[in-house]
């Protein structure tokens, strides 16, 4: 099993723009959807670790595009 994530943008408050983090379970219709300030990685970390606690384990793979907060220089498969 692995779990899907990606970044969207989120509805203005206070004329400030957010950001909504989906994670999302593969083959299932099971989602958490996230509202966030920014796309740091601190932000990216907290998120993942609530959908983590949200879902109640650990998929074997996480999936995304290519997000610059997750990228490495050379890009690199960690294997788990």
């Amino acid at each position: 099993m692995w779990l899907e994530f990606d970044w969207g943008a989120g509805p203005r408050i206070g004329g400030r723009g957010t950001n909504l983090f989906c994670g999302w379970l593969a083959w299932s219709r099971f989602r958490v959807v996230i509202p966030s300030w920014d796309r740091t990685l601190g932000a990216l970390v907290a998120c993942l670790d609530a959908t983590l606690r949200t879902i109640g384990g650990a998929p074997t793979y996480l999936l995304t595009d290519n997000e610059k907060t997750v990228q490495a220089h050379p890009a690199l498969r960690h294997r788990l």
